[in-house]
Formats: structure tokens, sequence, C-alpha cells
């Protein structure tokens, strides 16, 4: 008896604010039978279509659709409606209006729902009148047609203007559909597969004559691809020889500064510098920067047991970088050769190789690359990963990479090189 009874107080409490005030709730238009007249006051726009709007009472969690062709309401506008009571043929309640007058803004939050619950059983609905709200057939939870929903899920069936999104709860009711249908009149159809989160108004539509759940969205930002994407492409590697005649003077003089460009081929990946010898004094220094300055490498005797011969640097990323060298006073000691460099490698891009897969972990999400050694992975949940290539018998530069994919972000040019 207590839910029966709380019901009858609260429909009474509701009774009683009509009379105070002289306008329905949404809750009470909902209530009166098809042709009865209705008035809401201070309700909400929470959606605007071309023949319709939708509005709720602030602070409350019961919509409706509003009919009037050629308004020019907003959503957030707060509006007053007269109008008379109707149900659709979907059997969806609304308020055909005469006018809707705008008084002021405010903002109505979608409620969150499992993808199960949308549309929700009977609510006082009386099939002699058309009062109340009908629900879905096999209806899960309240009635919330009307209302602004928000649901999240993979897509698991596309059409042609509309998809279905399922959150591992079900479709709603009995209609054993492959999960929430979505109505895609001004949205794009994202693939199947892909997690979404999508926002919009609970609605019903007709499906072998009984009503069905239908998600309205509002504009095409209601509806977002949740987390990122990665893209890439991975390569045949090639090295190339570049001659070098770049050093220092020979014997290097005491506190010398002097710094050399060097560059690969345009295009080259990457590239590392030979030196035939590198001596240099207890507190000399040669620092190799990359293309922005960044610090790449150091010679060093803080790092290396000098003197060096035949000696390769680190690879530099791009296809320039500077050699900087700072010698100290020697004082009475004899200086230092310094250092001297004969040639460069250089590794430049090759074809694409076609059949590597891309796996990310965790999550078990991979793709392989196509003809021309091109990845995509969409859809990507926000979080950490590691990105690695994978093809019997081969080996990757580098063979990972960690990887941050934030909602909304995609990352490109994540490349392999195949060795």
């Amino acid at each position: 008896m207590k839910p029966v009874l709380c019901g009858i107080f609260t429909l009474l409490a509701l009774i009683a604010l009509t009379a105070a005030c002289g306008a329905d709730t949404v809750a009470l238009a909902k209530l009166k039978p098809d042709g009865a007249p209705a008035t809401l006051a201070g309700v909400c726009v929470t959606a605007v279509y071309d023949e319709a709007l939708y509005v709720q009472s602030p602070g409350s969690h019961c919509g409706l659709r509003v009919q009037l062709p050629g308004h020019t309401a907003v959503i957030a506008d707060l509006v007053s409606v007269s109008g008379v009571m109707g149900t659709l043929s979907t059997g969806e309640r609304f308020l055909q209006a005469d006018t809707v007058t705008p008084s002021g803004q405010s903002l109505v939050q979608p409620v969150w729902l499992r993808t199960r619950d949308v549309g929700g059983g009977d609510w006082l609905f009386d099939p002699g009148t058309g009062a109340g709200q009908r629900g879905i057939p096999g209806g899960a939870g309240l009635n919330n047609v009307g209302l602004l929903i928000s649901v999240a899920g993979k897509v698991t069936e596309t059409g042609t203007d509309w998809f279905a999104v399922d959150d591992g709860s079900g479709s709603p009711g009995d209609s054993g559909a492959s999960g929430l249908r979505v109505s895609a009149a001004s949205v794009l159809i994202p693939p199947t597969g892909v997690p979404v989160r999508v926002t919009g108004i609970s609605s019903l539509r007709t499906e072998a004559g009984t009503p069905a759940a239908l998600l309205l969205p509002r504009s095409a930002s209601d509806v977002a691809l949740i987390g990122g994407a990665i893209s890439g492409r991975v390569l045949m590697s090639g090295s190339q020889i570049v001659p070098l005649s770049t050093g220092s003077p020979h014997p290097c003089p005491d506190n010398y500064v002097g710094t050399w460009g060097i560059s690969a081929p345009p295009g080259a990946l990457r590239f590392r510098v030979h030196f035939t010898q590198v001596d240099l004094d207890v507190l000399d220094v040669l620092r190799i920067l990359g293309a922005g300055g960044e610090l790449r490498q150091e010679i060093s005797w803080l790092f290396y047991n000098l003197p060096l011969t035949d000696f390769w640097s680190a690879w530099i990323p791009g296809n320039s970088a500077t050699l900087r060298l700072e010698t100290d006073e020697r004082f009475f000691l004899p200086s230092r050769y310094g250092f001297q460099c004969d040639r460069l490698e250089a590794e430049m891009p090759g074809t694409g190789v076609p059949g590597v897969t891309l796996t990310i972990t965790p999550g078990g999400y991979s793709a392989v690359t196509g003809p021309d050694g091109r990845y995509l992975i969409p859809a990507l949940p926000e979080g950490a990963y590691r990105l690695t290539p994978l093809l019997a018998g081969a080996s990757f530069l580098p063979p990972f990479t960690d990887i941050l994919v934030r909602d909304g972000e995609a990352l490109h040019g994540l490349d392999f090189l195949k060795q």
C-alpha cells in the first residue's frame, strides 16, 4: 500500500500546485485526456525540431512533446505554453499548442539511463481516454517518454536512417532488437562496433503495430564517439650513406666554442653520425642537438672513456642536427685533437608493409595494415596503452610505442620501420 499512497499524495500535491498557480505541470498535463485543454508555465525547452519542441518542468523528470509548426523556441528557453492534449499514432502524448511564449532561460541536464530502460512501462495509462502515458511492451522501470536522456554503448546495427546502441543491458522491452533504436535523421551514422555516447529525447516508434523505444538526438553533437583514434604506417626501412667532412680544428684551441650544422637527405626519418675520432680534455663537451635545439647526446669524459675512434652517434630523429663543442682552459697541458666526422647514415622511408598486425594492450584492440602499410584503430576508450607491431619473423623500430588516448582526440603518425 505504501507505493500507492505515495503516488496518491504526489498526485494530490500536483493538483494543489496547479490550483495555486493556475497552470499545469508537465505530469498533470499528461494525466489529462485527449482533447482537454492544458497550460504550462515556466517549463524549460529541452529539444527543438522543425514541427515540435520538448519541454520539462525544471527539477522534474517528466517531459512532453509540444506540437507547433514554425515555432522560434531554442534549447534552454523558459516558456509558457497553452493548447490541447493529444496522442500520436506511436502512442506518445503531445500538446497541440496555440502559443509558446518565452520568459527566461534555464538549462536541463539529461538523465543517464541503461539502454534497456529507455521508454519504460505504462504510467497511469487509460486506453479509453488516452490519459497518462503508454509505455513499451515489457518495458522496465519508470516511464520516461518525453524526457531528455543520455545513453552510452556500442553500435550493434545500422539502417538507412537509424542505428542501434547496446550498453550490455539489452534492448528495451520485448522487441528482441539488437539494442536501442536511435534516429539518424539529423546525425551521421557511426560504424558498427564503435562505442558512442548519445543524448536526446526518449520517444516512441511503432514496430509490428505496438510502441517501441526510440531515441531522438537533437543535433550532430549529440552523438559522440567515446575515446580517440590512432593511425600510422608501417614502412620498409632503407638506409642511405652521405659523406661528411665536418670537424673541429686540429688540435682544438683552449676556451673554444664552435657549432656545425648537419643535414641528412630530405625526408629522412632519422640519422646517425660517424666519428673517425673524438679526443677531448676532461672538461670539454661535445653536444648533439636536435632540430629544435633539444639535447640528443653529450660526449664527454663524464659518459665515455675518451679518446674514441670509429664511433657512431645515437640515432637522431628527423633530418637535421647541430654539433656544439665547448673546450676549457688547458693551462700547460697539450691541446687535444677535437673531433672529426666522415659520414652519416640516414634511414629513408620505403614502401608500405602490408599484413602487419598492430595490437593495443590492454584491451585487445588491433588492426592490420593495408596494401600501402597504413592502419587505423578508431574509438579507443580513453586511457594509456602500448602499441606493438607484429609480423612473423620480422623486427620493428621502435619495437613498441606507449600512447595516451583521450576522448575526442586522434593520434596520427604512429609509424614503425620494418628492419
